[in-house]
Formats: structure tokens, C-alpha cells, sequence
């Protein structure tokens, strides 16, 4: 495995388990109109929290971690995809051509099964 990818597999082993899920919600204690940002664990824990003070939002440096590199991991993981989709063509193709190859050459086994002795 590359380096790249064990980091991506380390921020997200360090990271709160997911699935993650979203909401935003106008403040409980106010009559403007503030959104609250919320994203929350599989258990309806808090993974990030932000209130009406932009400067004040909760949440650990490993989610941090990777939320900060998502864009860019991701768009690595979807290059690595393709560079593997494009090897199991080339594997295909060249397993192809393998056989048929072989069926050119005329070298291809032929299997003939003889009726049971009762079937005659």
C-alpha cells in the first residue's frame, strides 16, 4: 500500500466513527435567526458543533484532520480507482488474448465423453 493511502487510512481510523450525519437549526435562545451547524456520530454525539460566535466551534483535531483533507483524499482515492479499473481491463484483455491465441493455434483441448455402457 502507498504511503498516501496509509495516511488516509490512519486519519480515518483515528477519526470518530461514522456514519456521520448533519443538521442545522436556528438558535433556542435567541429570537434572530442563527443556525446552529451540527454533525453527529452514529449515537447523536456531537462530532463538530458550531453556535452564533463563528469563532467558537467544538471538535476534536482528528475529525479536524479529516475533514480538512476529505476534498483532497477523496480525489486521490477516485485517481487510484481508475489507475486500478484501467490495470483490471488491460489483465482482461490480456487474458483474452491469451485464449484466443490459443484457439488460433489450434491447440485447444476437446473433451468427448463416450455414452454409458446401458445407453447403447
Amino acid at each position: 500500500m502507498s504511503d498516501r493511502l496509509n495516511e488516509i487510512k490512519e486519519r480515518w481510523a483515528k477519526a470518530t466513527p461514522g456514519p456521520w450525519s448533519w443538521e442545522k437549526e436556528e438558535s433556542p435562545v435567541s429570537d434572530k435567526t442563527v443556525d446552529y451547524l451540527k454533525i453527529k456520530d452514529s449515537r447523536g454525539r456531537s462530532v463538530l458543533y458550531s453556535n452564533d460566535n463563528d469563532e467558537e466551534i467544538q471538535i476534536k483535531d482528528e475529525d479536524a484532520e479529516l475533514i480538512a483533507n476529505a476534498h483532497a483524499d477523496i480525489e486521490y482515492l477516485w485517481d487510484h480507482i481508475k489507475v486500478l479499473e484501467a490495470r483490471i481491463e488491460e489483465l482482461k484483455y490480456d487474458k483474452w488474448k491469451e485464449i484466443i491465441g490459443e484457439a488460433e493455434g489450434g491447440t485447444y483441448p476437446i473433451i468427448i465423453k463416450s455414452p454409458p455402457e446401458n445407453d447403447k
